[in-house]
């Protein structure tokens, strides 16, 4: 008889739950069929998202599931002695599982056809009592929430993207593409397509919170930071608000100070409850110099070469460095009766220079100006620290 009937060897009771699993498997398919089918007929329309309706999708939901567990019980059921023994692990996992299902049951079960305890949470028809009970300023739009590499990513793309507009396209359309790409740099932008710089980014934790913030810089003879953007927890933001002039450059520090260079320097922390920095009023800047970011891991993010002459060309691009040696002489020259010239940054063709008793501080009570040299016009942009005074003029 064992070699006729299946599993009659093992007892009847196996039997027995063997048979039941087997049909009972083929309600948990029709009872499903059955949930799917006023599930999606119901929230197919908004007006039909009722309590009466949800009710009824509960009763569908808990035969369902009640068939789930009878199937899996008796196939539990069905197995040998032996069997079970020999793996405890997944009888264990299954008998979980089938707890799980029961804790289910019982909420369902649970469910009635109102829905003053809210067990069907928020639906349509409490947008009225909702939007009277709260003050418009009370309601929050919900945003989406990005994650920081997805965040940092999508700057990284857009400023690609602008940096494959051709040199004079961009150009004789100026007005137009800062005004496309108006959440950029569109100063850097600019001098990218004009002078044909290297742009860079790299990741750097400057609060030592864990959470790194992107850094954007120009690349020429030497790096120089132009842009910091820091992840709030759901996008990144730009961590200064100002600062879309060339001019603008950053200096960071290991132990979490940003100095920002316009027209004069200024010190700066980052408030990583509130996204933004603070301006720190006094900082010792010889203690400063100990805490200098030197990083090598800057990656290219966008290259614009000048393209050589002819076949046999020897055309290089432009040493800026010793451009501004030159006109760091002559501007030695020219103020040689009111203090010493020194350089305090180049990006690309512009190079920033103060005039006044040298000094590591660039806070000095003798400081008279700032200079800023374009190299390739030889215009000069002076700014009297004092009384803020500006005059242009030409080198000869």
């Amino acid at each position: 008889m064992s070699a006729n009937i299946p599993f009659y060897k093992e007892g009847l009771s196996n039997t027995d739950s063997f048979m039941l699993s087997m049909y009972a498997s083929i309600f948990q398919a029709d009872s499903f069929t059955s949930y799917q089918t006023l599930r999606n007929s119901i929230f197919s329309d908004v007006n039909n998202i009722t309590p009466e309706n949800l009710y009824k999708i509960s009763q569908y939901c808990y035969t369902y599931l009640k068939f789930c567990y009878i199937t899996r019980d008796a196939a539990l059921g069905a197995l040998s002695e032996g069997t079970k023994t020999a793996v405890p692990d997944l009888i264990e996992y299954q008998n979980n599982i089938n707890e799980e299902i029961a804790g289910y049951l019982v909420q369902l079960k649970n469910a009635d056809k109102t829905n003053e305890s809210k067990c069907y949470g928020f639906l349509p028809e409490d947008n009225a009592e909702y939007l009277e009970q709260y003050e418009g300023e009370k309601v929050f739009p919900i945003t989406e929430t990005k994650s920081m590499e997805d965040s940092y990513n999508e700057i990284l793309e857009r400023y690609k993207e602008a940096c494959t507009v051709e040199d004079n396209e961009w150009l004789d359309n100026l007005e137009l593409y800062n005004s496309k790409y108006s959440d950029l740099h569109t100063a850097i932008l600019k001098y990218y397509h004009e002078l044909q710089c290297t742009l860079l980014y790299t990741y750097y934790d400057i609060d030592n919170n864990g959470i790194p913030e992107l850094l954007l810089a120009s690349g020429g003879s030497e790096v120089v930071c132009f842009d910091i953007y820091i992840y709030n927890g759901k996008s990144a933001v730009k961590l200064f608000e100002s600062g879309q002039s060339l001019y603008t450059s950053y200096e960071i520090y290991t132990n979490g100070i940003i100095a920002q260079y316009q027209d004069d320097v200024s010190y700066y922390e980052i408030d990583n409850i509130n996204y933004k920095v603070n301006k720190i009023e006094s900082v010792d800047v010889m203690e400063l110099l100990n805490y200098q970011w030197v990083d090598g891991n800057w990656i290219i993010l966008a290259e614009n070469v000048a393209p050589a002459t002819g076949e046999n060309s020897t055309q290089t691009a432009v040493d800026y460095t010793e451009l501004s040696n030159e006109v760091l002489q002559k501007l030695g020259t020219i103020y040689e009766n009111e203090g010493t010239v020194y350089q305090t940054s180049l990006t690309d063709n512009v190079l920033t220079a103060r005039v006044g008793a040298y000094s590591e501080d660039p806070n000095i009570s003798s400081l008279l100006y700032t200079l800023q040299v374009d190299l390739i016009t030889k215009e000069v942009k002076e700014t009297n620290t004092y009384t803020l005074e500006e005059k242009v003029y030409t080198l000869e």
